[in-house]
Order: C-alpha cells, then structure tokens, then sequence
C-alpha cells in the first residue's frame, strides 16, 4: 500500500510538471503571435494590402539595374487635334506624375536606339504578337521591366484636349500613358475602379491623377521620391493590422489551481 502511494505521488509530480511546462510553452507562443501580422502575401505570389487592389507583375519585375531611365518616342502620329510636341510634351508629363512619387527619374532624348524605354505608334499587326485591333478597343500595351516597350495603337483618335474635339472616340493621351508607364515600372492591373491602373477607361474620359492605389503599388516596388509629402499617415488605407488572438489567462492566475491539482493529487 505503502508502494502504490509513492507511486502515485510520482505520478503526480510528473502531471504537474507536464502542466506547468505546457502552460509555459503556450504563453511564450502567445506572446510570439502578438507581435506578428497577417502574411499579405495571396496565393497567386501578388502582395495585397488590406483595403488596396494594386498588383505587381509575377516574379516582382523591377528596374534592378538602373533608376535613372531614357524614353524616345517614335512613329508619332500627328494631326489637326495633336501635334508632335502635344504628344512630347503628354507623355512627358505621365513620366512626371510617376517620378514625383518613386525612386525612378525618366528623361526623354533623341537616340532610340540607345533609350531603355522605346515609344512607338503602330497599326494592326506590328511584330509583337499583339496586334492592333483598329479605333477603339485595344488602345495600348507596354511590357514589364527591363524590357522597355510602349505601343500605341495609331487609329485611335488621340488628343491632349478633349475639348479640341467633339468625336465620340477621342482618347487623352496622358491618360493612356501614365496607365502603360505602370507595366513599364511593374506594376499590373488594379480592381480599383477609377485608379489609374484600373485596365480599361471610356472613350473622351481624362484620368491623369495616381491615385493613392497606384502610389502604394509603385512604392511597394521603388519606395518614395522624395519630392512627395502627401501620401496619407499610417493607418488611413494602406496598413493592416494582425487581429490578435483571445488573451490567454495569466500563468499567475492560473498557478492556484495547478498548486491545488498537485496537492490534491499527492494525497
């Protein structure tokens, strides 16, 4: 009798020491936990922040070996509602929107050959293997970093002043640009309707603003210029916070009564 009372007893100690170290384990845990946010990584390998829809290409192509890039523009197509320095001085001014918020500088000049970024206007089938479709529908396309191509379809009615013409199907260049520069830097398209990287706009609509969609985007990929001041403080819209998980009872709450299972357990 005597034996099977010290053999309880150890038995009890072992329970105890078991609950002690389990309850150990599991603060440390806790106190792990509460100091880690939710992975912002979604299953298609396209980082999403919490109230923001902006994507990067796959694989997270970025302009690695340079941040001071050229452009030259060729094939401009002209007419009585666009001249050649409208188009110049339109494209020039989306180049100016991306750089005023990323760690990017875009100068235009006059080699083609020699720019990173290559500007081109093209009808219908032009060796890509994405073909023009003629006025309307396919307006543009650009090819992510470090490739460097920007196309625009030349049967578009293109202007930089809606107000120069009344057709139904004049397109804002600086709209269409500032969208394409997007690809050029890496970014693809976004489920925010109304930012710049939304993939498709209406014929006559002028969106030359980023907004705070495409900024937190190009910033993820560049990180900021540092001529803007004005992207909102943390926490507005493009910060998430881990929801924590219940606190557990304090170890020290918790002592009495696995003092008292141990007593009682050893008789």
């Amino acid at each position: 009798m005597l034996k099977t009372i010290r053999i309880q007893g150890l038995v009890a100690y072992a329970v105890a020491i078991l609950i002690v170290v389990s309850m150990i384990s599991i603060i440390h845990q806790y106190d792990q936990k509460s100091h880690e946010l939710e992975p912002l990584i979604m299953a298609q390998g396209l980082q999403v922040l919490q109230n923001t829809k902006w994507k990067v290409i796959p694989g997270k192509r970025i302009w690695h070996s340079k941040r001071s890039l050229t452009y030259a523009i060729s094939n401009m197509v002209e007419s009585d509602i666009i001249s050649r320095n409208d188009i110049r001085s339109s494209i020039a001014s989306a180049f100016s929107s991306w750089a005023s918020v990323i760690t990017l500088t875009f100068e235009e000049i006059d080699n083609f050959k020699a720019a990173d970024i290559k500007i081109e206007f093209f009808s219908g089938e032009h060796g890509d293997g994405s073909p023009f479709d003629g006025k309307m529908g396919i307006l543009s396309h650009a090819f992510a970093p470090e490739d460097g191509r920007f196309h625009l379809d030349s049967d578009e009615i293109w202007t930089v002043n809606i107000g120069r013409t009344d057709d139904e199907c004049a397109i804002d260049l600086e709209t269409v640009a500032l969208h394409e520069i997007g690809h050029l830097i890496g970014l693809d398209h976004s489920n925010v309707t109304g930012s710049v990287m939304f993939p498709s706009i209406e014929a006559r609509s002028v969106n030359r603003e980023l907004k705070p969609d495409d900024i937190e985007g190009a910033r993820y990929l560049y990180g900021p210029s540092n001529h803007f001041n004005n992207m909102p403080e943390p926490g507005s819209y493009y910060y998430t916070a881990a929801t924590m998980p219940a606190p557990l009872p304090c170890f020290s709450i918790l002592f009495p009564f696995i003092l008292s299972s141990i007593l009682f357990l050893c008789g």
